[in-house]
């Protein structure tokens, strides 16, 4: 069994559901759950202030915060903008503080990025949210690399289906025909995401670094077409 008694994990962005969880299964592991709102636009400033106030941050769970489906030749320069400052510049932001926070503790941390097998995969109607998150992906490997020798580890979760507020009004209009899609059958609870960031956080996985794990029952493996509805991620 997974133990995090002792352990303090800050989680910051994504649908509620999916926060939701996520702090429980971190919570059911014995994990204190620390939350953290920030502004939009983000600024780098008042985050690192904000996670520099924490007495002690040993897992950093990073969820986007902006979601938004569009044909690429409609998206407006204003949903660009937003994707990448509150997907991407805000993570990025977020990952440094938390970083410096564990190397100024001496904690042999970890952080998590939510992402979207989108950043993978074409899929229609996501090329601003995909764009945004499929950004951190090298950041997310060169932090690995640079941190890895204080002990900080760095990994990133690509999300299918999702049970949450984001993918709910495409699970009520082809649930049937999404479910069909996905080998495995079904679409993944919130819980399910947490049960694998508990893993990647715990010390089970404490040679796990720079990795990206797709969580979507296998949906990637079959829907890479781009013809497939898009899968609702965090």
């Amino acid at each position: 069994m997974i133990d995090h008694h002792y352990k303090h994990i800050l989680i910051s962005g994504g649908p509620p559901a999916l926060a939701s969880g996520i702090s429980q299964r971190f919570t059911a592991a014995g994990a204190t759950i620390h939350t953290l709102e920030t502004a939009t636009p983000p600024d780098q400033q008042a985050i690192g202030e904000q996670v520099a106030a924490f007495e002690r941050i040993d897992t950093l769970v990073i969820l986007p915060t902006w979601h938004q489906l569009g044909e690429f030749l409609d998206t407006p320069p204003a949903d660009w903008d937003a994707a990448i400052a509150n997907n991407y510049e805000r993570a990025l932001y977020l990952a440094q503080a938390g970083a410096r926070h564990m190397f100024d503790h001496n904690v042999a941390g970890s952080i998590l990025f939510i992402s979207t097998i989108a950043i993978q995969m074409p899929l229609l109607q996501t090329s601003a949210y995909a764009a945004s998150l499929a950004a951190l992906h090298p950041f997310a490997k060169m932090l690995a690399v640079e941190c890895g020798p204080y002990g900080i580890r760095a990994n990133t979760v690509m999300l299918g289906w999702v049970e949450d507020e984001w993918s709910q009004a495409h699970l009520q209009a082809d649930r049937d025909f999404i479910e069909a899609g996905i080998p495995l059958g079904t679409v993944a609870q919130p819980e399910a995401v947490g049960d694998v960031c508990c893993f990647l956080a715990s010390s089970l996985a404490n040679t796990i670094t720079g990795a990206m794990i797709p969580v979507d029952g296998g949906y990637s493996l079959t829907q890479s077409e781009g013809d497939s509805p898009y899968p609702a991620t965090p």
